[in-house]
């Protein structure tokens, strides 16, 4: 089998790789966070770290290779061995489908149902969803916390607010971006947001914003693996807990609080509630 070469791939490219635990071999994706081996080809496939840690073979490159970088993600990130870059050393390529570590929301605060009613000419439907307004706004913005809760608490990720679910930019986007003063208001706004439902102004700081000054399309977000569970707001005071599911690549909600304990057992293992 030709799988690919060390110099074919790169730090942060998006992977699937065969490993082997508990006397059994499977398959996961992920984005590299470092390369185990050293030489240029190896006849399994080459050796690394994802970035959630897990360690396997690279069977072959996957699409979404988004973000490529070694930035030092200080006392969130468990990612090894890597050195700061500045802002414009990190390419991004237009990736057109979610993936397990993409996800797109069409916009942060925008109900781009009620417009598209509208456009439609289903003005029953749309002053319905208007009259909800306040309510589904909430729900709207809450969404964009429980992506990144779920990224945090599972492999990392990058949310990218601005792209319809197959990859086309939103032409809600920019209707959006222009209910703020500007670019700095509109993410301080969407970073304050996510600080009020995970009630953890730690983990929304530890957000990075991918976006340089030019490259205002979308705004795309780089959630990092947390050290400790991340958990949302469900608007009555009540904590939920999301990871991100690889399988199906959305977030999943884990309800029962024996799963919620083992989870956490698991992937945080230093974490006392």
């Amino acid at each position: 089998m030709n799988y690919p070469s060390k110099s074919e791939l790169k730090i942060g490219d998006f992977v699937q790789v065969e490993i082997y635990e508990r006397g059994e071999t499977k398959k996961q994706a992920g984005r590299i966070s470092e390369f185990l081996t050293n030489v240029e080809k190896h006849p399994h496939g080459i050796k690394v770290r994802l970035h959630n840690s897990v360690e396997g073979r690279v069977k072959k490159k996957m699409n979404g290779q988004i973000l490529r970088d070694s930035e030092d993600e200080g006392d969130f990130y468990e990612g090894a061995n890597q050195t700061s870059v500045s802002q414009n050393q990190i390419e991004h390529t237009n990736v057109v489908e979610e993936e397990p570590t993409i996800e797109f929301k069409e916009t942060f605060s925008l109900d781009t149902k009620e417009l598209k009613f509208r456009k439609e000419g289903k003005i029953a439907e749309a002053d319905g969803r208007k009259a909800q307004g306040k309510t589904l706004v909430k729900e709207i913005q809450r969404e964009v916390s429980i992506a990144c809760a779920a990224f945090a608490n599972a492999n990392s990720g990058i949310l990218e607010i601005g792209k319809t679910d197959d990859g086309e930019i939103s032409e809600y986007f920019e209707n959006e971006k222009n209910k703020y003063k500007n670019w700095d208001e509109y993410t301080r706004t969407v970073i304050k947001s996510i600080e009020k439902f995970t009630n953890d102004s730690t983990f929304a700081l530890s957000i990075k914003i991918l976006n340089s000054s030019g490259q205002q399309d979308t705004l795309r977000l780089k959630i990092p693996r947390s050290k400790y569970p991340i958990f949302v707001d469900d608007g009555d005071g009540k904590e939920e807990f999301y990871v991100r599911s690889n399988a199906a690549a959305q977030s999943q909600k884990i309800t029962k609080m024996a799963e919620q304990m083992r989870y956490c057992k698991e992937h945080f293992p230093n974490w006392k509630p």
